[in-house]
């Protein structure tokens, strides 16, 4: 009973935790997919993940950052 409760107590590596997808399941999707999948089982980035699914499309568009879009909006001002 103790060994199941050391078991259960382990924390989760990232890679278990999060669910990778891909949109059109193209071979450069797949790829992504693939690289990602290693990267977390290599590297514990647990205290930095803020999210349990990660949809890869290759037409994606990167997300924008309103804040640095007008800062630099404003250096130019000056």
């Amino acid at each position: 009973m103790l060994a199941a409760l050391f078991l259960f107590s382990l924390p989760v590596s990232a890679a278990a935790a999060i669910d990778i997808q891909t949109s059109h399941h193209s071979a450069r999707e797949l790829q992504e997919k693939l690289e990602l999948e290693q990267l977390l089982k290599k590297y514990d980035v647990s205290k930095y993940t803020f999210t349990h699914t990660v949809v890869i499309e290759e037409a994606g568009h990167e997300p924008r950052f309103p804040r640095a879009d007008a800062e630099r909006s404003l250096s130019r001002l000056r």
